[in-house]
């Protein structure tokens, strides 16, 4: 694992589309610190399945595939990212240069990555680097990351309970204050308008408003 301790929640992305595999439909996929496969559960909490391989640390969905994020515990410099088809097979894989916690999707087919060191990196499927921002919480454990289609939402880790709202270029537009520390997962439900924030052992379901900086816990999972 990347950290030791207790298993901390690096990831939680929220799959809606029927495009994505249809058994996880309207399902959290959560990472267990690349401890387990990706672990599935319905968006009130009920555990249903694993999926992908075993030290998975995020799941993305674009273009009707599911790509998983494998870091490389070993060398500590580098993930792979494999793509998963509707029947559950393999169909592509590349690796980045990066260790990787979470991911969302992005505009044009791109995916976007939040590093263990604070980056954010946004590379095609086939891993080509777009564009790349700091966030300034390179010591903060990991970060989480959410898009919204519009914006991008970024958790600073260990450093504070803020959840950044940012453009694609990195800079920061608002904060909220959520009174949660160690946000290492986040995932956007467009059907609630709400996320998803992942930390030791709960998943929290916050709704956000941004124009208002105020945070509110409407579900606590895990």
């Amino acid at each position: 694992m990347l950290r030791d301790l207790r298993f901390f929640i690096v990831a939680v992305f929220i799959c809606t589309s029927f495009a994505c595999i249809p058994s996880l439909a309207d399902s959290l996929l959560v990472g267990f610190n690349t401890a387990t496969a990706l672990q599935v559960y319905s968006t009130s909490g009920t555990f249903q399945e694993y999926f992908g391989p075993t030290g998975a640390s995020a799941g993305i969905e674009e273009n009707g595939l599911l790509y998983i994020v494998q870091p490389d515990t070993t060398t500590l410099a580098s993930s792979t990212i494999t793509a998963y088809n509707s029947a559950q097979q393999s169909v592509s894989s590349f690796t980045v240069p990066y260790l990787i916690g979470d991911g969302a999707p992005g505009a044009n087919g791109t995916l976007w990555l939040a590093g263990y060191n604070g980056m954010v990196y946004q590379v095609t499927t086939a891993g080509a680097l777009v564009s790349s921002f700091n966030t300034g919480y390179g010591a903060a454990t990991s970060i989480g990351i959410a898009s919204d289609g519009t914006h991008l939402f970024t958790t600073e880790g260990d450093s504070s309970d803020g959840i950044d709202e940012r453009n694609t270029s990195g800079t920061v537009i608002s904060t909220i204050h959520t009174g949660y520390t160690s946000l290492y997962g986040l995932a956007w439900d467009s059907s609630s308008s709400s996320f998803f924030a992942g930390t030791f052992d709960n998943i929290y379901e916050l709704s956000l408003n941004f124009n208002s900086a105020s945070a509110n816990e409407t579900h606590t999972m895990v």
